[in-house]
């Protein structure tokens, strides 16, 4: 059954059935960031995206588009992303180990391919590049990376377990996808989308927050909230390994849909600072 996005034209390309960190949630980001957006980096946003023929929730969803090579939407969003090529995969994501991991965290970030590396490195390009078609790739991606970042299970794994994908959970789900649809769309719907509630004070604490930082504080969830009543498999000894599925309950879940709502209304204001930031 679709499902009705919570707010009007946040669908702007392709949208599956189901709301999904990669589309609902990626919107939902983007209107944030685009509500606390500087005089300054509004013009430049507009700039870059074609004198505002789309916006940042239109291209929100773009780096995934590219990554899957969805036919829907697969030309515009590559031709906005300009020379990107190559697989942009491991962008999404960084596999820091539960429990414990050691630094840098450049050791779980081979050649640069990560979540942390490749927000850093767009983030630059934004701040220094005057060549447009560089801009708007770094944008596209940057928009999109900012919110992949604040998923917990984007920035660990547990036992070659690839980031909760391995782990399945009662309905059929993998505990990604609960982190990743389930909750999300249990989120949306009471997010503030203007972000007009956050308080200011706690805004600016989160804004002052390195991309490196954030990449702790989403696996230090996933270690604390979305793996501690999580049975241990050790998927390394098989990948495919098939174990009983896990019954999350009632109170996982409610406390999970917390989890994610602020996760979002961090993911925004922070976007909203990097790109303030970098159109100074």
């Amino acid at each position: 059954m679709r499902r009705r996005l919570p707010f009007p034209g946040a669908c702007f390309f392709f949208c599956p059935a189901l709301l999904a960190w990669g589309t609902a949630g990626h919107h939902i980001v983007a209107i944030i960031a685009e509500a606390r957006l500087s005089e300054t980096a509004r013009t430049q946003v507009r700039q870059i995206l074609l004198n505002g023929k789309y916006s940042l929730p239109d291209i929100s969803t773009c780096a995934d588009t590219i990554r899957d090579a969805r036919a829907a939407d697969y030309e515009t969003c590559f031709a906005l992303a300009g020379s990107v090529t190559g697989n942009t995969a491991p962008w999404h994501y960084i596999d820091i180990p539960v429990p414990k991991f050691e630094k840098p965290l450049a050791r779980y970030c081979p050649d640069g391919n990560c979540v942390v590396a490749a927000l850093e490195r767009y983030r630059d390009i934004l701040r220094s590049s005057r060549d447009e078609t560089q801009r708007r790739a770094a944008l596209l991606f940057v928009v999109h990376l900012m919110g992949d970042i604040h998923q917990p299970l984007h920035c660990a794994e547990r036992g070659c377990d690839r980031g909760g994908n391995g782990e399945r959970v009662s309905g059929g789900k993998s505990l990604h996808q609960v982190w990743d649809i389930a909750l999300v769309e249990k989120a949306a719907a009471k997010v503030d989308l203007t972000g007009a509630r956050i308080d200011a004070a706690k805004a600016q604490r989160w804004a002052e927050a390195s991309i490196e930082d954030i990449a702790l504080e989403s696996h230090a969830l996933a270690v604390q909230r979305v793996y501690r009543t999580i049975p241990f498999e050790d998927f390394c000894l098989d990948p495919k390994a098939q174990y009983p599925a896990i019954a999350l309950g009632a109170k996982y879940e409610k406390s999970g849909e917390r989890i994610v709502r602020e996760q979002l209304l961090k993911a925004g204001v922070r976007l909203a600072a990097l790109l303030n930031s970098a159109f100074r």
